[in-house]
């Protein structure tokens, strides 16, 4: 979170980058329109200054603490409004347990339709290729997009494909910083812009990897650590913990394990029937 960020890193700041930390605490919901000039003349300070703050505080651009901003403020703004708005579904105080199927099933429709509009067959197929050849695949998320991670390491375990996912901050920064030339790193967001996943994503092409963004947006962070992007759509879908958002990411993971199915069907079929059998030795025999 933006604001709290910014209060914990006060005490450590020289007393003219406070001046920027303050004026960005009093004007927080403004600075998402804001210019970087903009800040420095309402705080009373040089440009650099604020560029300083803004590092200070853990992002590496005026324009990625702006978009903590606005992230910060969708948030505030979902949890406020008592009617909220997903395409054409409201979700009103007064509807029924019995009308949420519909809606649900209506949006995650329209969501892929939408997304299969977007999503480059191409960057698909550049995935595949890497995932086959890499010789180390390690995958970084936070929050809801763990889900997601945790279904494509299992896909592509059942495919005999060895990769790794640390839900531990700590572990992913040790695992990122110890990739090479062979690896690839795959980020995914639904934002673009969850900072410890940008942040690996960072660490893992510095080291030489093959790095793949998986995200709604194009121009994000995530993205210009990425050799390889895969985007589900152009337009916004947050609800409460973004739950659609999940949907479609969760479809790429089908998508990138069909395609490794179908590009070497012999080779990958073979592998799910072992791990199937793994499988049913753990079953209970009735």
């Amino acid at each position: 979170m933006i604001l709290s960020e910014i209060e914990n890193t006060i005490p450590r700041l020289r007393n003219s980058e406070k001046k920027v930390a303050m004026y960005m605490l009093e004007q927080k919901w403004g600075i998402e329109k804001m210019s970087l000039e903009d800040v420095a003349r309402g705080a009373k300070v040089s440009q650099p200054t604020v560029m300083r703050m803004v590092k200070a505080v853990g992002y590496e651009s005026f324009k990625e603490i702006k978009r903590a901003f606005l992230e910060e403020r969708l948030k505030q703004d979902n949890h406020a409004k008592t009617i909220s708005r997903l395409f054409d579904m409201k979700i009103e105080r007064n509807d029924q347990i019995e009308d949420i199927p519909t809606k649900v099933i209506r949006n995650v429709i329209h969501l892929m339709e939408d997304s299969l509009k977007i999503i480059s067959a191409k960057e698909l197929k550049r995935t595949i290729e890497s995932i086959k050849s890499a010789e180390r695949i390690v995958i970084f998320s936070v929050e809801n997009s763990n889900s997601i991670a945790n279904d494509l390491v299992t896909k592509l375990l059942y495919l005999g494909i060895p990769c790794i996912f640390y839900e531990d901050y700590y572990l992913q920064s040790v695992s990122a910083g110890h990739l090479k030339k062979g690896d690839v790193a795959i980020g995914i967001s639904y934002t673009g812009s969850s900072k410890n996943t940008v942040n690996m994503l960072r660490i893992a092409k510095k080291a030489g990897a093959k790095t793949i963004a998986i995200t709604n947006f194009p121009n994000t962070p995530l993205v210009k650590h990425a050799d390889i992007v895969i985007t589900t759509s152009s337009q916004q879908h947050l609800f409460g913990d973004t739950i659609f958002s999940r949907t479609i990411h969760l479809a790429v993971v089908d998508m990138i394990y069909m395609g490794l199915i179908v590009s070497d069907y012999d080779k990958y079929m073979k592998e799910m029937e072992m791990s199937r059998k793994l499988i049913l030795e753990r079953a209970y025999d009735e």
